[in-house]
């Protein structure tokens, strides 16, 4: 059975997503999903937005589209400046490791 065609949508939820969505009607069966899977933390509205975006970027993933995966990342969150960092790559003297008889 299909909750998106097969239920009645008689359950209102409070979205709350100005400009985009403050309320949604939705099957009885997917409040309920929606209601226990959402963390205490987040709103609903900001849990349906994460959830779009995570199925969005899980999509890619399966896909192998890595490349627009890390794009979509680096357009929200800004570019992740993978690479090493000069401390990483400094050689420790002797003095360094811990004095002159130091093996």
């Amino acid at each position: 059975m299909n909750p998106f065609v097969s239920e009645t949508r008689d359950a209102v939820l409070s979205v709350n997503v100005p400009g985009f969505c403050t309320k949604l009607r939705a099957p009885e069966s997917l409040r309920r999903l929606m209601t226990f899977a959402k963390p205490a933390h987040l709103g609903l509205g900001d849990f349906l937005l994460k959830a779009a975006f995570d199925a969005h970027l899980h999509e890619l993933i399966v896909a192998g589209r890595y490349r627009e995966v890390q794009a979509t990342l680096d357009t929200h969150f800004g570019p992740a400046g993978h690479g090493p960092e000069a401390v990483a790559t400094v050689v420790a003297t002797r003095r360094d490791r811990g004095g002159e008889g130091a093996p």
